[in-house]
Parts: C-alpha cells; structure tokens; sequence
C-alpha cells in the first residue's frame, strides 16, 4: 500500500501561535538576562555611591532613583493604556519618525510595561534600599536609634515611592497618548544622536572611495 508521506501544512492560524509562544519565551529569556546584568550593576553602583558616607549624596542619589521609578512606571502604564485610534488620528502633526516609535511602543505594551516597571523599578529599588541603608547607617552612627532609623527611613522610601506611582499612574491613563508621544520623542532624540554620527561616517566613506 502507498502512503503519502507528504507533510500535510498546518493551519496558519497554528502557526501564528506557535510563533508568537517562541517569541514570548525568548523575550523573557531576554529580559532575565537583561536584568541580572542590570542588576549586577546596579549592586556595584550602589556600593560605589553610597560608600563614601556622604549623606548629602546617598540623600540625592535616593531622590533620584524614586523618580525615575516614578516617571518609568508612568511610561509602562501608558503604553498599556494607550488607544491606537488616538495615536492614528495625530499622525498628519507628529515626525514619521516619532509616530512609528510611538507606535511600536503601544503595540508593544507587554514588553514597555514589563521593561519600565519591572526592570527599571527593580533595579531602582535596588538602589533605593542600599541607599536607605547607608542613611539609617549614618543616623545611628550620630546617636539616633538604629532601629528606628532603619524603619523610619525604609517607611518613608516605601511611601514616597507607592505614593508617586499612584499619583503618576493616574495622570498617566488619562494622558496616555501624550506619555506614549513624550516617550518617542526623547528615545527619538538619542536614536538621532547615534543615527547622526553613522551616517557622518558612511558619507566620509563614500567620499574617500570617490577619491
């Protein structure tokens, strides 16, 4: 008897799925990579920042790192809260450019999300305790309770982070589309700024091979 051994070709739709499996599994292959370096990192520069015990730095540093959990966080709900109707109908007044990174980044709100509030916020978060810890370090080393120190100071770092992504998560839905444009437009800026001095030098290129 003859059998046909020819492979029978799946479902498009089956492949489409399978495809986009592969493609979240090697996203989140990725992005744990991504974030143990980044967390490494971030390790090293906490211990490099806070190390010196200046408290006026660590105090700064501690600022910083809370805003831009902050302001990543706002970014990530954004992308997530954007409506691509709303991108589309601004389109006539925004860069190419901007509109197709902007775009990208709203059809990509898994992946925004997941690399602005998870990654950044972690690694953050990360800063933000060890700087913590050095504060509540050179409080009991003035003569301050080191108890009381150290849940005052985490308290305070907890609530004023907690507090801000509340506040900026709800600015951030109802101003998702000019979060998601702002966004594009700065990634914009230092994609030019690379794109810039590429092109300089393939123009240099072609000019030495005319001569």
């Amino acid at each position: 008897m003859n059998y046909d051994r020819t492979p029978k070709c799946r479902p498009r739709k089956f492949c489409n799925k399978r495809l986009e499996r592969r493609n979240k599994h090697a996203w989140a292959m990725r992005i744990t990579c991504l974030t143990f370096a980044l967390a490494i990192a971030c390790s090293v520069l906490a211990q490099l920042a806070t190390g010196n015990g200046d408290t006026a730095v660590t105090v700064l540093l501690l600022v910083f790192m809370i805003l831009v959990s902050i302001l990543f966080d706002g970014i990530g709900v954004s992308a997530a809260s954007c409506d691509l109707d709303e991108l589309r109908a601004q389109k006539d007044r925004l860069k190419p450019q901007v509109y197709e990174r902007a775009m990208r980044m709203a059809r990509n709100a898994e992946k925004v999300n997941n690399l602005c509030s998870d990654v950044v916020g972690d690694m953050c978060g990360i800063l933000s305790g060890a700087c913590g810890l050095t504060i509540s370090l050179q409080l009991a080393a003035d003569g301050v309770n080191g108890y009381w120190a150290s849940v005052l100071v985490s308290s305070l770092i907890a609530a004023l982070t907690v507090g801000g992504k509340a506040f900026m998560k709800g600015y951030a839905v109802g101003n998702a589309c000019e979060f998601v444009l702002c966004a594009a437009r700065m990634t914009e800026i230092f994609r030019i700024g690379g794109s810039g001095s590429r092109a300089k030098r393939k123009g240099k290129a072609k000019h030495v091979g005319k001569h």
